[in-house]
């Protein structure tokens, strides 16, 4: 995995400025909400066809506050992450040899009422922190089913990376 060479914050996934990775897509999610509460849509099977995805498993992780799960890539798979309930700070980090972006940074941080789906490809190291003092649960979206082989992982305080995760370093 390459030293971090750039880091942006993401507050809103639909900031036409971004500079993502190549491969790395969000799109937003609407929430229809009432007195009762709220429905969303979160995928149409053949929406994701059309964006060149097949979806092989589907999994929900609850995590505790201030936990950090970062960072893991694969080589095959592509991944959906969709932020369902509490605060993350999801990151990635592009460390594909050959790549515009290798070794660039994002610090895409979830907020409550703005829902989205972010899609990450092969060679993109990514995680999360989980932010607040509530548990946070995440959708996984994967075109493949898991399989140990293609699972990496580096350290998220690997000091060759070099991710600030220092607040005060965004």
């Amino acid at each position: 995995m390459p030293k971090v060479t750039r880091h942006t914050r993401v507050d809103d996934v639909t900031n036409p400025g971004i500079r993502w990775p190549a491969g790395v897509v969000a799109w937003p999610l609407t929430p229809h909400r009432d007195g009762r509460g709220y429905f969303m849509e979160v995928v149409r099977v053949a929406d994701l066809g059309k964006r060149g995805f097949s979806p092989a498993q589907v999994s929900v992780s609850e995590t505790v506050p201030g936990v950090t799960k970062a960072f893991h890539f694969h080589l095959r798979q592509t991944d959906l992450f969709c932020p369902l309930a509490g605060r993350f700070r999801i990151v990635l980090l592009d460390g594909r040899e050959g790549s515009a972006t290798r070794g660039e940074a994002l610090s895409i941080y979830s907020q409550g009422g703005r829902p989205f789906i972010l899609r990450i490809p092969p060679g993109v190291a990514h995680g999360y922190r989980v932010l607040g003092d509530t548990p946070a649960s995440m959708l996984y979206i994967m075109d493949r089913e898991y399989d140990p082989s293609d699972e990496h992982r580096v350290e998220w305080d690997d000091p060759a990376v070099g991710f600030p995760w220092d607040e005060g370093s965004l």
